[in-house]
């Protein structure tokens, strides 16, 4: 366990934050985040999340299709943030092979069209595009991506992902670094557990049905290896890059893993272990089932983060899936407001690391 001070409570006093796909798993979780730092946060979503009220989160939130720039441009001139938080995607591998055309459209030309925006925008100090650990191109063997090593893609999702990495850095190389601009960055995270995520085809919230709603658990691929990690991890690792980025220093523009530390990589079959320790009463059948092509491998070198950022992951994997549980049991059984009790669990994360 390392306690270090990173979170910089004046710098987000009243800083005024757009969040795309704010409605979005992690971009639920980060709005929350901002929140209790006090920040203005405004959030850009295509549609609204069933589940969960914003209404005392953010200060206003938009509700469009990226990929039509000139409302995303009049949002924009709207909020006038200083930061800009880029989540909003098509998520999933599995949609990617339903619908590899919108995803492709929603990735690329969404992620194209903010950047164009936002080069003409002085007054934004800080810009992180969010993209993934599946950026990287694959390799057979156990081996921990770096931020130089090479980025593609075997499946559309993977591939767009990809291409947001080339679509990002070429903006920065020809817009904004010959301005001397150094505030663009982007962030690589994956296999990413917490509260709220009601995904499908997704190991955690699989789970979670099986122990709440009664659903059999069904597993494709028990021995793959995964970085698992917390949402609080990464998100504590953005709001790190983006205090870090505004200084205009040109060693923060660049690509970031925010990856666990070596003990949370582990199998589908471990993870299903711990679980069973939080609740004995899991039970699981393991399928072969022809699907959508997953690497076995995948896992993150965290040393640039770790270095330049000061950065490190704390939270160990059991203790990550026991929040992630508590947060479940919570909502199901016992009916509590979700954004407070969220929000009880970003204060003691604080409370235990950063304060």
């Amino acid at each position: 366990m390392i306690m270090i001070k990173k979170i910089d409570k004046n710098f987000w006093k009243n800083s005024k934050v757009l969040v795309t796909g704010h409605s979005g798993f992690k971009g639920f979780w980060l709005c929350n985040y901002l929140k209790i730092l006090n920040a203005k946060v405004y959030g850009v979503s295509l549609e609204k999340n069933k589940y969960f009220n914003y209404k005392n989160i953010v200060e206003k939130q938009f509700f469009i299709n990226l990929t039509n720039k000139q409302k995303l441009n009049k949002i924009i001139n709207e909020v006038k943030p200083t930061i800009i938080f880029h989540f909003a995607a098509q998520s999933l591998v599995s949609e990617g092979y339903k619908d590899p055309t919108n995803t492709y459209l929603s990735n690329l030309i969404g992620t194209s069209n903010l950047l164009e925006i936002c080069k003409k925008k002085k007054t934004i100090k800080s810009l992180l595009i969010i993209t993934s650990d599946k950026c990287y191109k694959i390799r057979k063997t156990i081996y921990p991506f770096k931020e130089s090593d090479e980025i593609s893609g075997d499946d559309p999702y993977s591939a767009s992902k990809a291409c947001q990495e080339i679509i990002a850095w070429s903006f920065a190389k020809s817009f904004y670094h010959n301005k001397n601009k150094y505030n663009i960055a982007t962030c690589r995270a994956g296999n990413i557990i917490g509260g709220g995520d009601f995904s499908k085809n997704r190991l955690i919230p699989d789970i979670i049905k099986s122990l709440f709603l009664n659903k059999k658990l069904l597993i494709r691929n028990i021995s793959f290896l995964r970085p698992w990690q917390h949402v609080l991890e990464p998100i504590t690792g953005y709001i790190i890059l983006a205090q870090k980025i505004s200084s205009n220093n040109k060693k923060y523009s660049d690509a970031f893993n925010f990856g666990p530390n070596k003990k949370n990589i582990v199998s589908v079959g471990s993870v299903l272990k711990l679980i069973k320790k939080i609740n004995f009463s899991i039970k699981w059948k393991v399928i072969k089932l022809k699907s959508f092509h997953e690497s076995k491998y995948l896992s993150l070198n965290n040393n640039k983060s770790k270095k330049i950022l000061k950065y490190y992951p704390n939270l160990d994997l059991l203790h990550g899936l026991k929040l992630t549980y508590n947060w479940y049991e919570n909502f199901y059984k016992k009916k509590k407001n979700p954004v407070e009790f969220t929000q009880s669990q970003i204060k003691y994360y604080l409370n235990l690391f950063y304060e």
